[in-house]
């Protein structure tokens, strides 16, 4: 997905997300 959408309240899960965008170059 070009857009992720985070809708959790894991702190964990987000930080997870936003470390594959980055290597995803999002």
């Amino acid at each position: 997905y070009d857009v992720v959408i985070d809708a959790t309240d894991n702190v964990t899960t987000r930080y997870l997300i936003s470390d594959c965008c980055v290597l995803l170059g999002k």
